[in-house]
């Protein structure tokens, strides 16, 4: 006796393979973001305790970045520096978070390093033959500045500067310069 079992045998086709494949995740591709994750604890390492704070950080992945600091061999570090981009691959962590603050503070640094930059070649100008003109320029661009005690302070630096004595007047003019730039 033959049955007819076609209703059994040929069903509709599964639907749950086709939702895998397009799912799946190349190995390669899966350790390129391992890579990225691990890269990210790395710049993560390159912070002040105080950023850490600011960050969306779990209590493991602080306690991994201050051992990390701790260590200093070589393999170690990268072995703690992997261990750090396992805890970065936590569900918990908001990655996207980390990474804006991230970039925050790369921008607060760039600014920091054209601050720097602008007030060392004031003072630069200022310690110059011509930093006569360099005072008054300054002082244009700069209005809030005191003529009286930028006056005094580049005074006392160029008298360091020809003596060749470091009695700190440099580091004075520069920290007043750096003051009245950032305010500006």
């Amino acid at each position: 006796m033959v049955t007819n079992n076609s209703d059994s045998e040929f069903s509709e086709p599964d639907t749950s393979l086709d939702q895998t494949a397009t799912d799946y995740v190349s190995k390669s591709q899966r350790k390129r973001d391992m890579q990225a994750l691990q890269d990210l604890g790395q710049r993560l390492t390159t912070l002040t305790s105080q950023q850490w704070s600011q960050l969306p950080l779990s209590d493991d992945l602080n306690l991994a970045l201050e051992q990390y600091h701790k260590i200093s061999r070589h393999e170690a570090k990268r072995r703690q520096l992997q261990y750090i981009g396992k805890l970065m691959r936590s569900d918990q962590l908001d990655r996207d978070a980390i990474i804006r603050q991230l970039d925050q503070f790369t921008d607060g640094s760039t600014f920091l390093i054209n601050l720097h930059h602008q007030a060392e070649n004031w003072r630069k100008r200022m310690l110059d033959a011509g930093g006569r003109t360099a005072l008054t320029e300054f002082i244009e661009h700069y209005p809030e500045a005191d003529p009286q005690q930028l006056g005094q302070l580049a005074r006392n630096a160029k008298k360091d500067s020809a003596t060749h004595q470091n009695r700190g007047h440099g580091k004075k003019l520069y920290r007043y310069l750096r003051q009245i730039i950032s305010s500006a």
